[in-house]
């Protein structure tokens, strides 16, 4: 503990050496260098309602990439605009729409006339655009993104030499966009290029290049269409998501309504880091307009790419005597030897087409589409995990559409997977100025399997699970909005972890009131109740000293009680006290925890914003953690566990010198005072302190 207590002060002193070293030298430029801005909007709000408490949905992949480039509300179409969390694609078209029927609109019209919520404002504030002229639009960027991240603490992975790599997390991004065009032109960007490389190492990794990912995409638009070409790495959106998705969907939270209905038919170039669902080759999308109330839309794509696997060469599946995956990792960790040697073992391809018909018409809208594509594996895979493909090859298919009639807006899919297995979604929406009403049905079998799908409800694979959804928001007065959610689901075989069929129930609710909204004194109170009851399992012993599994219905409660102000021009508080209960039908005792927390969010000077957060916690154990979302740096998403007895402050700088250059510097610590070690296997910290020090500079040119 001696040699613990001198790690710790000299991490102190070394954290306070660096910091000293980057910002003084800025710090000296803020005469020359401070730029005259006011706090800008924020959606650290926006993060935190599309993250369910137990599984963050990282979609700050697409935020940042519109905060860049920010779509034209005059010249978009709704189901781009819908691609953003937060906006289903009614509600994307009636903003779209709005602006149609008002040229001259504002932000502050569009809100107050659509109802639309905090985070939703934030959002299209940050990105979109308003540009009355294509020579605002018109721009092109080179950005270059450098973050180095590393733990403070020794790890054991490190110090008993397992890990093969360096300490530090290191990441890159070199990214161009450029549009050509003519000011005068009635289309928006005719012609985009846009191209962008990424690598990253984790802790433990061996090379800057552990992870490789590219991508590049050329638009061109004209009054009969609008073609994509993208070559390197893409996703695919098609339906409701049940076979084809983007990387992470929205999950359960405060977003009650847009995740029950969302809708998608596109190919976008991918732009993270997860090391999983994506597809590497070469796609193309066409939307060519028909006439002015209709449109077809047409992808296709090929891909082939290494997946990580472990494979038994000895047993031979089939008439191509083809080796068996017994399991596919999903992690992207390369760190020790037995890691690395799953490493590229199994080769997937896949190649497929699908297409689109529209129609709107006033308040009538509606599409039609289907999708196919063929999976192919260089090795029989017989792992049961519901992320994994099952079977050496297969095609999967889906029937997909939607339609508005008036204030009523309908998705659905209905789907097959590689091996005959079906799986179905439908949802609904409806809304008028006081009240929205949101409902989704789920059904997929317990044999399904979808890589590359998404499934909003308790699980976040679309497989061996039917559900209904049914939620609710209120928002008829100014200050005052109410939202809840109701979601009953059941699994129709045992899970790995239950050895029965699993029911659950999830009820949510939570009242937001506000003052002075918009302005920079103003002031929202939130409270919210969560209430789940599932079916679960424990070992215990039995009156003989054996080890027996039993089935229960776990019950957990939480209330969150939380204030926001804006303090003035630049600052902002906010303080969040969160209770839990988590019941275990008298198998064990009864758990009690709670948190409480307080930060700001202070613009110290023009060009330098501080964030920081203090937080006391105590839960008995893991079984009663409770989350809580933090700001952090741009492409990072931190939403921890905290459970145990302990604090965790959190503390991140930003610095813009200058239009072209954002420094970022974020340090965090959690001490537990229950434990003398923290973690477990190759993760282990020896001590109570875990520390953690970033770093992230951002170069636009």
């Amino acid at each position: 503990m001696r040699h613990f207590s001198f790690f710790y002060r000299l991490q102190r002193l070394c954290t306070v050496a660096l910091f000293t070293l980057l910002f003084t030298p800025l710090l000296v430029l803020l005469p020359s260098t401070a730029l005259t801005q006011t706090l800008p909007p924020d959606c650290d709000e926006l993060l935190e309602a599309i993250a369910q408490e137990t599984n963050v949905s990282p979609q700050t992949d697409i935020i940042e990439y519109y905060t860049q480039n920010p779509l034209s509300l005059r010249y978009s179409t709704a189901k781009v605009l819908s691609a953003l969390p937060g906006f289903s694609l009614r509600t994307a078209r009636s903003i779209i729409n709005f602006v149609k029927d008002y040229p001259n609109t504002t932000y502050a019209e569009i809100r107050d006339s659509l109802r639309l919520s905090r985070e939703q404002r934030l959002l299209l504030e940050q990105c979109t655009t308003l540009a009355s002229g294509l020579t605002d639009l018109l721009t092109g960027a080179l950005r270059y993104r450098l973050r180095s991240q590393i733990e403070l603490n020794p790890v054991r992975g490190f110090t008993s030499g397992v890990f093969q790599g360096s300490r530090p997390e290191i990441y890159q991004r070199l990214s161009y966009r450029s549009h050509s065009g003519s000011a005068g032109s009635s289309m928006y960007s005719p012609v985009q290029y846009e191209t962008s490389i990424t690598t990253e190492k984790d802790a433990g990794e061996r090379s800057l290049t552990d992870f490789l990912s590219g991508t590049a995409r050329i638009t061109v638009s004209s009054t009969a269409h609008t073609t994509s070409i993208i070559a390197g790495d893409y996703t695919i959106e098609s339906g409701t998501g049940n076979l084809l998705w983007r990387t992470y969907a929205n999950r359960k939270g405060i977003d009650i309504v847009a995740p029950a209905v969302q809708y998608s038919f596109a190919v976008q170039p991918y732009r993270s880091v997860v090391e999983q669902q994506f597809f590497r080759g070469a796609a193309a999308q066409t939307r060519l307009i028909l006439s002015t109330t209709s449109t077809l839309n047409m992808m296709g794509w090929v891909s082939s790419t290494k997946r990580a696997a472990t494979l038994d060469s000895t047993a031979r599946i089939g008439s191509g005597l083809l080796p068996t995956a017994t399991s596919l990792d999903m992690d992207g960790l390369f760190r020790t030897a037995s890691e690395i040697a799953k490493r590229d073992a199994l080769t997937e391809r896949s190649a497929g087409a699908g297409a689109e018909w529209s129609s709107e018409n006033g308040s009538t809208a509606w599409s039609l589409g289907a999708t196919a594509f063929v999976l192919d594996y260089s090795a029989f895979i017989t792992s049961r995990s519901t992320s994994s493909f099952y079977g050496a090859n297969g095609v999967l298919a889906s029937v997909f559409g939607n339609a508005t009639f008036g204030q009523w807006f309908v998705t659905g899919e209905l789907s097959r997977d590689g091996q005959g297995n079906p799986g179905g979604r439908i949802g609904a929406q409806t809304s008028n100025d006081a009240l929205e009403l949101a409902a989704a049905f789920r059904s997929f079998s317990s044999a399904f399997r979808s890589p590359f799908g998404s499934n909003f409800g308790e699980y976040s694979q679309p497989a061996n699970e039917t559900g209904l959804y049914l939620s609710l928001l209120w928002k008829g007065t100014e200050h005052l909005r109410v939202l809840s959610y109701l979601d009953l689901y059941d699994t129709p075989s045992p899970t790995t972890t239950v050895p029965t069929r699993v029911h659950g129930v999830d009820i949510f609710s939570e009242v937001q009131y506000s003052f002075n909204e918009g302005s920079f004194d103003d002031k929202r109170v939130l409270v919210r109740l969560r209430y789940e009851n599932k079916t679960d399992a424990m070992t215990v012993q039995d009156a003989f000293n054996r080890d027996t599994r039993i089935v229960y219905d776990r019950e957990r409660v939480s209330v969150r009680a939380e204030l926001q102000q804006h303090c003035s021009e630049s600052l902002q508080t906010r303080f969040r006290l969160e209770c839990v209960t988590v019941n275990f039908a008298n198998h064990r005792a009864t758990e009690y925890g709670g948190l409480v927390f307080g930060d700001i969010v202070w613009q110290a000077l023009p060009p330098l914003r501080v964030w920081a957060r203090g937080v006391l916690f105590s839960t008995p154990s893991f079984e009663s953690a409770l989350w809580q979302f933090e700001p952090s740096i741009p492409g990072t998403l931190s939403n921890p566990p905290l459970y145990g007895t302990g604090l965790r402050g959190t503390l991140t700088l930003r610095y813009e010198p200058s239009v072209w250059l954002s420094v970022w510097l974020r340090g965090e610590l959690t001490k537990r005072t229950d434990v003398d070690v923290i973690g477990s296997g190759l993760l282990q910290v020896q001590g109570n302190v875990v520390a953690r020090l970033s770093i992230q500079a951002d170069v636009k040119l």
